[in-house]
């Protein structure tokens, strides 16, 4: 006769003499001692305040990228609009008498230059802001566009003709407009 689990749990002298003797015993005896130890383990709970703690640290890295890119973002378009606004400053000097026409007429297109650059710098805002433009872009832009906006400023400072305003003004609209993304329209055709 064998004995049963409470009796193989609970062990007595004769429980034990009992167990020395029956190899069947003996193994179910091990295989509840086993059990009884595995359940006295407390079970290893995940480490729920790492998890926020990893999640806290990626929104905070992800909002300090975002403040980043506006900061960046704010010190380009400061340089650009004190280009603009060193050349509204220079503008009034042109007043000369003999070629006062030829004069109107430059600074029709050297305003122009400037509102169509103000243009491409909104779309250029507006893009950042909706994450089209990667920082990378961004940057590589603006390491590009610092040397014209140093010679614009330099040019206005030193008086030099409007030709050559113009044409830092043109070059400096090329490269922001070869930096935007262009955003494909759907097209509708009729069936």
């Amino acid at each position: 006769m064998h004995l049963t689990d409470e009796q193989l749990l609970e062990l007595d002298e004769v429980s034990k003499q009992h167990l020395e003797k029956c190899t069947e015993c003996k193994k179910r005896a091990n295989v509840l001692l086993s059990m009884r130890q595995q359940l006295s383990l407390e079970p290893e709970m995940p480490d729920f305040e790492a998890n926020w703690k990893d999640i806290r640290h990626s929104y905070q890295i992800q909002q300090k990228k975002t403040s980043e890119k506006k900061v960046i973002f704010w010190r380009f378009s400061a340089l650009a609009f004190a280009a603009a606004f060193a050349f509204m400053a220079v503008l009034p000097l042109f007043n000369y008498d003999g070629i006062n026409n030829v004069l109107h007429t430059d600074k029709v297109a050297l305003a122009d230059w400037v509102e169509q650059n103000r243009q491409v710098q909104l779309q250029l805002e507006q893009q950042l802001n909706a994450n089209f433009l990667s920082r990378v872009q961004f940057n590589q832009l603006q390491m590009q566009l610092t040397p014209i906006d140093m010679s614009l400023q330099k040019v206005y400072l030193l008086n030099k003709p409007t030709s050559e305003k113009i044409q830092l003004w043109q070059q400096r609209k090329q490269l922001i407009e070869n930096s935007l993304i262009k955003i494909q329209q759907p097209h509708i055709t009729s069936i």
